[in-house]
């Protein structure tokens, strides 16, 4: 009963951590409102995930100092003044900039909050316990797109998500402030850059990151994607927006909630081998294009196989190398900063080649993660 005490609040953050991902929405509707074309559009997506190149490490050192809950306090905070500003005034210099306050403060929370949910979690229960929170954070996703329809109905302008998103972020930061959580002992000494850095010269720790680096920009890439795959079928902006929601209950959710449940009994790293071929198949089948259905089934299998990637490659590193993982959680989330590059790059491939290249861009990198899959189950040591 005592950690389930302790987790609630932390899963609860998850959901705010999940957040970060009404950019798709965000940078569709944006997009319409300000004119922008499909380079200008994805750089709004860049401002968020950017700063995970920046923040990652100095949050993996600060939270060493400072404790794992007072750093994603922090994080908290940044995100409830993320939703602040676009709300009050609407422009697209202000939208780059809550943007940017968004990534900083999503940085801040998955360096930190990943480490602490393997402080609070029983021995033995983390994989499981990363991918229910990866599937609490798909909800956040799901409703996403859903409350922005509901706004726009209801009250007539899309932007009331982001007051509903503050608000909750500041219930769950007074939540969590009022839990007493017991972190385990740091290191004597604690760590630095050159320690962080340090570690990618571990081919294993190598290899898993880019993995992060590569599942992140592939997961962005079909976040901000799926409209302009499903308006190719002459689906309205609108009806597109909600392929978006599809991609989350269908897949991502379904998913994180069954590799919960699977990782209980399966081993992790032959699940990982699983998830990263069924993505493959999903990116394969998307890439034909044939019609409506045929694309919403492959954006269905592409979520159903990328969903557990994340925490899978995440959960392996932490419990081989446990002593390193502020080091290891601040290296992981830096890669996030794929979220930034690979979307960036299907904009401009997007504007000047076209959409089946974009598609066959996002088949090359997640190749890699067939690769990985493979790798890390010869080398279970």
């Amino acid at each position: 009963m005592k950690s389930l005490y302790r987790l609630l609040p932390v899963f609860i953050a998850f959901y705010c951590m999940g957040f970060v991902d009404i950019v798709g929405t965000a940078v569709n509707l944006a997009a319409a409102d300000f004119n922008l074309s499909a380079t200008n559009a994805q750089f709004l997506t860049s401002m968020i995930f950017l700063w995970f190149l920046v923040f990652s490490i100095p949050t993996g050192i600060l939270q060493e100092r400072i404790g794992k809950k007072n750093v994603v306090l922090i994080a908290l905070g940044v995100t409830i003044l993320a939703m602040i500003i676009p709300f009050i005034h609407y422009s697209y210099p202000i939208m780059l900039l809550g943007f940017a306050l968004l990534g900083i403060g999503n940085t801040i929370i998955q360096v930190s909050l990943n480490p602490l949910l393997y402080d609070v979690s029983p021995e033995g229960s983390y994989s499981s316990n990363m991918s229910l929170s990866q599937f609490i954070k798909s909800v956040a996703a799901f409703f996403g797109p859903l409350l922005t329809v509901f706004f726009v109905h209801k009250l007539g302008d899309w932007k009331y998500i982001f007051l509903a998103y503050g608000g909750l972020s500041l219930l769950t930061m007074f939540w969590l402030m009022l839990t007493p959580i017991a972190e385990k002992a740091k290191k004597e000494k604690p760590a630095k850059f050159t320690d962080c850095f340090g570690l990618l010269g571990n081919k294993f720790v190598l290899l898993m990151v880019l993995g992060i680096f590569i599942v992140v920009g592939l997961d962005v890439g079909m976040n901000t994607g799926i409209p302009r795959f499903l308006e190719q079928f002459g689906l309205s902006p609108e009806q597109a927006v909600k392929g978006i929601s599809v991609f989350y209950i269908f897949s991502l959710m379904a998913s994180r909630f069954l590799g919960a449940v699977i990782l209980k009994k399966v081993s992790p790293r032959r699940f990982l081998i699983f998830s990263a071929f069924f993505t493959i198949a999903g990116v394969i089948l998307l890439s034909f294009g044939i019609n409506s259905l045929a694309t919403k089934m492959a954006i269905v299998i592409v979520g159903l196989g990328s969903a557990n990637i994340f925490p899978l490659i995440f959960s392996i590193s932490v419990e081989k190398m446990p002593e390193r993982s502020n080091e290891i959680s601040g290296l992981m989330i830096m890669a996030i900063s794929g979220g930034a590059l690979f979307p960036l790059l299907m904009g401009v491939i997007l504007d000047h080649i076209g959409l089946t290249a974009s598609i066959l861009f996002l088949l090359i990198i997640t190749s890699y993660l067939g690769f990985i899959g493979i790798w890390n189950l010869k080398n279970t040591r």
